[in-house]
C-alpha cells in the first residue's frame, strides 16, 4: 500500500510540475501597445473577471456535489439499485427537459438561463437534507435541468456579451481555454474541500455548501451581469422547436458537431462511472482515489493549455482528429492491460484529450450555431448523450466493465470516421452550400 501510494503521490506532483511549465510556455503578446489598445486590453480584463468570477462559483456548486454523492445515498440506506435508478432519473430529466429549458433560455435570453441554473441548483441541493427517495428523486430531476442549462446557457451568455463589446473573434481560444482549465482546479479544489467538510460535518455540508454558492452565484449574476439579447430575437420568440430541430438536421455542419459531441461526452460520462472500478480490477492495493482524481484533473488542465499552443499550428478539423485518435487509444489500452500504471497512463492521456476537447469544441459551436438557437441546440445535442448513458445505467450487470469499455472504442471510432467524411465532403467546393466548418 505504502508504494502504491506513493507512486500516485509522485505522479500527483509531476503532474502538476508539468502543467505549470506548460502554463509558462504561453507566447506573450508584445507590451507596446497604443492608446486603443490598452482600452480594448482593460475592457476585456473586466469582462473575463466577470465571467470567469462567476464561473468559479458554478463550478464549485457542480463539483462540489459529485464527489459524495454515491456515499450520501449510500449513507441513507439505499441499495445499489435504488442509487441507480436516483443518477437514471438526472441523466432522464437532462434528456427530456434540456431541449424546453434551452428554448425558455433562448426565448427569455441567457441571463435568465443562468438565473434558472441557479434556483434549479439550489433546490436540487436542499433536497439532500431529506433521505426520502421520492424527495431525493425530484432533487435528481432539478439537477438533471440545472445540468443542461450548465453545460449551456452560460456559454450563450459569454458568447453574446463578448460580441455585444466587439472584442475580436480570435480572443475566444484563449477564454475556452481558461474555462476548461478553471474547471479543472475548481474540480481539484472542491474535491479537497468537500473531504474536509464530509470529515468535520457530515455528507450532506458539500451539498449545503452548493446552496450557498448557488444564492452567491444568482445575486452576483443579477447584479453584475447584463442581457445582451438583441432585439430581433425578441421578434422571432414564435419560432418552435421543431424549427430548431429541422435547422439541425438540415445543415450538416451543424449536425456533425452534434454527432462529435454526443459520441465523445457519452464516453465520457461511462469513463466516470468506470475508471474506478477498472483500476481496481488491476490494482492490489487500496486505490487512493482522491489523489488519483486530482491527477486526472490536472492532465485535463494541461490539455486546455495545450490547446492555447496548438490553436495557432493546427486547424480545428485536425484537432478534433487527434482529440478522437488520442481517445481511441486511450480506451484500447484501458481494454488490453492487465497492468495498473499503463491503465493510469491510459487514464491521465484520456483526460488530456478531454482538456483538448472542450475548447475545441465550444470554439466550433461559437462559429457554427445561430445566436438564436444556440442554447435550444447545445440541449438537443445532451438528448442521444443523456440516452446512451441510461442504457449504461440500466443494463446493470448486462454488460461487464470490459464491453463497456470497448462500446467506449466504438463510439470514439465512430465519431472519428465521421469527422474525417465531414472533411472530406467540405474539401469538394461543389458540395458546399451554407456554413463552412473546416
Amino acid at each position: 500500500m505504502e508504494s502504491n501510494f506513493s507512486y500516485y503521490i509522485r505522479s500527483l506532483e509531476l503532474s502538476s510540475l508539468l502543467c505549470l511549465l506548460v502554463s509558462f510556455t504561453s507566447p506573450r503578446k508584445s507590451s507596446l501597445k497604443t492608446k486603443q489598445q490598452n482600452m480594448k486590453s482593460k475592457s476585456m480584463l473586466k469582462f473575463q473577471l466577470q465571467y470567469f468570477g462567476v464561473m468559479c462559483l458554478v463550478y464549485l456548486c457542480d463539483w462540489l456535489q459529485g464527489s459524495y454523492m454515491y456515499n450520501l445515498y449510500e449513507r441513507y440506506g439505499y441499495s445499489m439499485d435504488k442509487i441507480a435508478i436516483l443518477f437514471s432519473i438526472g441523466f432522464t430529466s437532462s434528456a427530456m427537459f434540456g431541449v424546453v429549458v434551452g428554448h425558455i433560455a433562448d426565448r427569455f435570453g441567457p441571463k435568465f438561463g443562468c438565473l434558472m441554473y441557479c434556483i434549479c441548483n439550489y433546490l436540487s441541493c436542499l433536497s439532500t437534507i431529506s433521505s426520502n427517495m421520492y424527495i431525493l428523486g425530484i432533487g435528481r430531476v432539478l439537477g438533471g435541468i440545472s445540468s443542461s442549462l450548465l453545460h449551456s446557457v452560460f456559454e450563450v451568455w459569454m458568447l453574446s456579451a463578448h460580441k455585444h463589446s466587439g472584442f475580436e473573434s480570435s480572443s475566444l481560444d484563449k477564454i475556452f481555454s481558461w474555462s476548461t482549465w478553471l474547471s479543472g482546479l475548481t474540480a481539484v479544489l472542491s474535491g479537497c474541500l468537500a473531504n474536509v467538510l464530509v470529515f468535520h460535518f457530515g455528507y450532506v455540508s458539500p451539498f449545503m455548501l452548493s446552496c450557498v454558492c448557488s444564492f452567491v452565484a444568482y445575486l452576483a449574476i443579477d447584479c453584475l451581469w447584463a442581457d445582451f439579447r438583441p432585439f430581433e430575437l425578441i421578434v422571432k420568440q414564435h419560432q418552435s422547436l421543431w424549427s430548431v430541430l429541422h435547422y439541425i438536421l438540415t445543415d450538416r455542419s451543424v449536425l456533425t458537431i452534434g454527432v462529435i459531441q454526443c459520441v465523445f461526452e457519452s464516453s465520457m460520462y461511462i469513463f466516470v462511472f468506470l475508471w474506478t472500478p477498472t483500476l481496481a480490477s488491476v490494482s492490489g492495493n487500496q486505490l487512493p482515489s482522491g489523489v488519483i482524481f486530482s491527477t486526472l484533473m490536472i492532465y485535463m488542465m494541461l490539455g486546455s493549455l495545450v490547446f492555447k499552443l496548438l490553436k495557432k499550428r493546427c486547424k480545428l478539423n485536425s484537432m478534433v482528429c487527434w482529440i478522437f485518435t488520442v481517445s481511441i487509444l486511450s480506451f484500447g489500452v484501458m481494454v488490453v492491460s492487465t497492468n495498473e500504471y499503463e491503465t493510469f497512463f491510459a487514464f491521465n492521456l484520456y483526460e488530456f484529450s478531454c482538456g483538448l476537447y472542450f475548447p475545441c469544441i465550444a470554439r466550433l459551436r461559437s462559429q457554427l450555431i445561430q445566436d438564436e438557437k444556440r442554447a435550444t441546440v447545445m440541449n438537443a445535442f445532451r438528448v442521444p448523450l443523456n440516452l446512451i448513458v441510461i442504457m449504461m445505467l440500466a443494463s446493470g450487470g448486462t454488460f461487464n466493465t470490459l464491453e463497456k469499455l470497448v462500446l467506449c472504442v466504438l463510439l470514439n471510432l465512430f465519431g472519428f470516421v465521421v469527422t474525417l467524411l465531414h472533411i472530406n465532403y467540405m474539401k469538394n467546393p461543389k458540395h458546399v452550400i451554407k456554413l463552412t466548418l473546416f
